[in-house]
Formats: C-alpha cells, sequence, structure tokens
C-alpha cells in the first residue's frame, strides 16, 4: 500500500498547481521527482514516477536524468513561486477526504474539534459530523465557511485506502493538537496530557505495524 503521505503531496502538487503552464508543470516536478524518486520498492517507485511522467508530459527516464542534472541548472522564479504556494495543510486535507467520503464520518464523530487549529476548520468538522447530507450542510453553514467546503470538495484527491488514509491523519491532527500544547509557555502540562501524547505515538507504532502486516 502506499504511504497516505505520498498521497497527501501529490494530491497538494494536482490542487495546488496549474499543470496546464510550463511553470506549474516545472514546479511540480522539481517537488514531486524527489519524493518519487527517494522511494525504496522499485514497483512503488515506478508507479510514481509513471505518475509524475503523466502529469507533466515527460518520460520518466528524463525525469530520472533532470533529478541527477538538477543542481546544475537553475530554477526560474516562476517556478520558486509556484513552489512556494504548495502549502501543504493537514486540517484542510483531512476535511478534504471526510467531505468526498461522508460514510466514514460516524468514525470521527467523538474526535476533539480542538484538534483542528483553525477555528473555521473545527466549525466545518463540527457541522459535518451532525448533517446526514450535503444541502443540510450548506443550510447550516454561513455562507463564507460553506464557500470554503466547496473549496475543498473541488479539490481532485486520490479515491483509494480512504479508511487508512483518514486515520494516519487523524493521529497527525493529534499530535500536531498536543505539540501546540506543548509550545504554550503559559500552559502546564499535567500526567494526562504527557499520557495522551504517550498514546499518540503508541497509536502511530501501532497502525505503522499493522499496515506492515497487510
Amino acid at each position: 500500500a502506499a504511504s497516505p503521505l505520498l498521497y497527501f503531496i501529490f494530491d497538494h502538487a494536482i490542487a495546488r498547481l496549474d499543470l496546464r503552464t510550463a511553470s506549474g508543470k516545472q514546479a511540480a516536478a522539481d517537488i514531486l521527482l524527489p519524493v518519487a524518486s527517494a522511494i525504496e520498492d522499485k514497483v512503488r517507485r515506478a508507479h510514481y514516477l509513471n505518475k509524475l511522467s503523466g502529469l507533466v508530459g515527460v518520460r520518466p527516464a528524463e525525469l530520472l536524468y533532470r533529478l541527477k542534472n538538477r543542481h546544475s541548472k537553475p530554477t526560474t522564479s516562476n517556478s520558486s513561486n509556484d513552489a512556494q504556494a504548495l502549502s501543504i495543510n493537514i486540517e484542510e486535507y483531512f476535511l478534504t477526504l471526510l467531505l468526498k467520503c461522508p460514510e466514514m464520518k460516524d468514525s470521527y464523530k467523538e474526535m476533539p474539534t480542538e484538534y483542528f487549529a483553525a477555528s473555521e476548520n473545527r466549525e466545518i468538522f463540527r457541522v459535518a459530523c451532525s448533517c446526514k447530507n450535503i444541502q443540510q450542510l450548506q443550510d447550516e453553514l454561513d455562507d463564507t465557511l460553506w464557500e470554503r467546503c466547496q473549496q475543498l470538495l473541488g479539490t481532485e484527491v486520490f479515491t483509494s485506502e480512504m479508511e487508512c488514509r483518514l486515520s494516519n491523519l487523524e493521529l497527525r491532527l493529534k499530535e500536531e493538537y498536543y505539540k501546540r500544547l506543548a509550545q504554550r509557555k503559559e500552559d502546564i502540562i499535567g500526567p494526562e496530557d504527557v499520557e495522551a501524547i504517550r498514546r499518540v505515538f503508541l497509536d502511530r507504532e501501532k497502525l505503522g505495524i499493522k499496515r506492515r502486516k497487510k
């Protein structure tokens, strides 16, 4: 199975870069080529190199040649700007998957809204978990948040292994939440919070073991 992080990075490249332009394709290659070429498994590496090849219209062999010689060629300012525009946001990614797979929301109704740092994401998550359909979601949200939901729903993402990807992202959200707690100097982290942090990393390890056994 592919790493959820790989899905994450490829999804955001497709969503955030204009692959109709030369600068967008160049930025996609700059961002995704090192990721794909670093995959140890040969079959998976070939799969993602072929996927990148299809996105940018360059043969895999030429992409690998580009990687080998990338440090000898200057990049354009447009490519640099496009690469900076590729912001990876775990909260938005989680909400995108959840909105696109409403049948999965029952598994996350008990997830604390505090896991979301952005207040708008907290509200979208809270309302989405309580709504039966998209129409009800639109009725419950104000115009600004509904517009945000439409943007998330319009994001192209891979549709395979959704359950595994959502589980991984939930753990990432939990981890980031406790990191924020620890970074607040005015907060005193009690024993119960320390134990909660320990459980997050245990959950991540168990999930990794489970996936390796498949």
